[in-house]
């Protein structure tokens, strides 16, 4: 029995690896602390960190006991066009992942290339459009002999040293894409800040296959929301959505952080919820310009009879860098909000 059902769990994630690399219905790589990775979920994020003007971070997602695991570096900064002042800048931005699924080591390595244009609507710098787009690059590979097939069961056990008789083209690939996306922000001082965007993932992408098939990657279209709310001094709300979808898969997830400030500490937690998959509860620190995030995935789909409403722990770090002595200061003194 045990053998038996060795097999079709080595068969079932051949079969979801096939179906990532060969149909593209699947979703994009995603995280629960989404605004954490903001150069992921649109391209148009580039550079939008105004009180500062260089961002790292780091992201790292373990999903179902190391079966996925995600993980992340981007930097971004704020380029000042001379011309316009301080008005309109540029961002530049650059990003890199490796993600790994399954027993057959399903990997992917991708860097990304971005740039964004940030104008001002207005002279108080209170309302902008931002535009942006994205370059990836990315490999793929799998790891056939760590999968076991019926032609290698010797009538009493699985035998990695039979052939699997299988016509395996390839186990590695390159591939690229070509994303855009839009930003409108308002923001009224010392009260409120408000964003609003959307992206389009694989406007332009290489057809790829293991299999020889060259299907194309599925577009991803994805809209996202959120809100500041400065309560008092020491308190601030932030509310946000994301909508998604590529193919027929859909996510949406939505919840709000609240934020308690201690002079230059600040607390976080929050609750998210992935709608009919996950609750995400989180908690944090902010220490200066240093941002730390800790969250888990509690899975309450149909699928937690078989993970026993385990999720994916995920974590992030933000470290931003500013230029000025008078930057720091504002920053450090700032409640939560992260202008």
């Amino acid at each position: 029995m045990k053998v038996m059902k060795l097999f079709k769990t080595k068969l079932f994630l051949f079969f979801i690896g096939s179906i990532v690399c060969n149909s593209g219905q699947l979703q994009d790589l995603h995280f629960s602390q989404y605004n954490d990775a903001p150069l992921l979920i649109n391209p148009a994020l580039t550079g939008d960190s105004p009180d500062c003007n260089l961002r790292l971070g780091i992201n790292y997602k373990n999903q179902w006991n190391k079966t996925y695991v995600t993980q992340s570096v981007f930097a971004d900064s704020r380029i000042f066009l001379k011309e316009y002042e301080d008005k309109d800048h540029l961002g530049i931005g650059g990003l890199f992942f490796n993600d790994k699924a399954g027993d057959g080591e399903l990997t992917t390595n991708y860097g990304m290339a971005l740039v964004a244009l940030h104008k001002s609507f207005n002279s108080d710098k209170t309302i902008f459009g931002s535009l942006g787009f994205s370059f990836g690059l990315g490999n793929i590979s799998i790891n056939y002999s760590s999968l076991y097939f019926d032609n290698q069961w010797n009538g009493f056990v699985f035998d990695p040293n039979l052939s699997n008789n299988e016509d395996l083209n390839s186990n590695s690939l390159v591939y690229y894409d070509l994303n855009a996306g839009f930003l409108l922000t308002f923001i009224k001082p010392d009260s409120y800040r408000i964003k609003i965007g959307g992206s389009l993932s694989n406007i332009i992408g290489q057809k790829y296959s293991f299999l020889g098939q060259n299907i194309a990657k599925s577009k991803r279209y994805l809209f996202h929301a959120d809100m500041i709310y400065l309560i008092d001094e020491k308190f601030s709300l932030s509310p946000s959505i994301l909508f998604s979808v590529q193919n027929t898969a859909t996510e949406i997830m939505a919840g709000s952080n609240f934020c308690i400030s201690f002079s230059d500490i600040r607390l976080v937690t929050g609750l998210w919820l992935r709608a009919f998959k996950d609750i995400t509860p989180l908690i944090g620190i902010e220490y200066r310009t240093f941002s730390l995030n800790f969250s888990y995935d509690i899975n309450i789909s149909s699928q937690h009879v078989a993970t026993n409403y385990q999720g994916g722990m995920e974590f992030s770090l933000i470290k931003k860098i500013c230029y000025t002595k008078d930057q720091i200061h504002t920053l450090e003194n700032s409640p939560c909000n992260k202008w």
